[in-house]
């Protein structure tokens, strides 16, 4: 492999892991300021709704994110999901009826969802055996940087303006400017293929959906009450947004060290079989 293929491999990595970091900031932009946020937007009795609303829109529009990769290809599909992104996410301080702003809201769920399917089919494709472990594991950290860093730049926006942390957003388009310039559009193989096999779920992965279904209603609940807590508190929306991104900070050391935890326990476990 020459040089230059090198360098257009490291770029094809950059962009899709910053397209992973997409995944955390849809709602974390919001967080440092949500208290003074949800008031300017006429919601101030129910501001969760605005960090749950996206996560519930990819929960009800995945299946159509699905099928759109089916259709157009999971390159175009990329494409499609981080225009959108950028439009609906800015949007969104725009309106001043709780309806339309819950609406959304849900929407930017949707184009969220397109990104994250999009995105790990094209990891998937790309990437083979080990690499591909490899890039999962620095997925998972970009996702947590991506909360550094977002959480961190929304306090300091907030702090200038309510709205000024909407137009984060934009970075979809910065995004999808790289996506168009580094990640080779695929032509052929770009169409997902369906597998309509049975798929049985054992009890050990029962367990596992369980526990992450109680992992993520504790980290919505938490991360919804304490920006209001801190709030109630005094503490500014600067002070919040870097208070939050040192938790996430802490998210990425555990997932730096999460693969290497997983290979020792697998060592562990053939050692006991023998």
């Amino acid at each position: 492999m020459d040089k230059n293929s090198r360098q257009a491999n490291r770029l094809t990595d950059i962009t899709l892991l910053a397209v992973s970091s997409l995944t955390i900031m849809v709602g974390c932009i919001l967080l440092p300021g949500l208290p003074l946020i949800a008031t300017q937007l006429g919601i101030s009795s129910d501001p969760g709704w605005l960090i749950t609303m996206p996560s519930l829109g990819v929960i009800l529009f995945g299946p159509a994110a699905g099928k759109l990769m089916q259709k157009v290809g999971a390159y175009n599909a990329l494409c499609v999901g981080l225009a959108l992104y950028g439009l609906i996410g800015m949007a969104g301080f725009l309106f001043k009826d709780s309806l339309f702003i819950h609406v959304d809201r849900l929407l930017l769920g949707a184009a969220t969802a397109v990104v994250m399917a999009s995105g790990t089919a094209l990891i998937a494709h790309f990437y083979q055996g080990q690499e591909r472990l490899q890039m999962i594991a620095k997925q998972g950290m970009s996702i947590e940087v991506g909360g550094v860093i977002f959480l961190a730049l929304a306090g300091l926006l907030t702090a200038q303006a309510w709205f000024w942390p909407f137009y984060l957003y934009a970075i979809a388009w910065l995004i999808l400017v790289m996506v168009v310039l580094y990640v080779p559009a695929m032509t052929g193989l770009e169409k997902t293929q369906t597998d309509t096999a049975e798929v049985r779920v054992s009890r050990e992965q029962r367990w596992v959906l369980a526990l992450a279904l109680i992992s993520m209603l504790i980290f919505f609940i938490t991360t919804i009450t304490l920006p209001v807590q801190l709030h109630q508190s005094g503490v500014s929306e600067t002070t919040a947004g870097f208070y939050l991104a040192f938790i996430s900070f802490m998210a990425v050391i555990g997932a730096f060290f999460m693969p290497k935890v997983v290979e020792r326990l697998q060592e562990v476990d053939a050692d006991c079989c023998l």
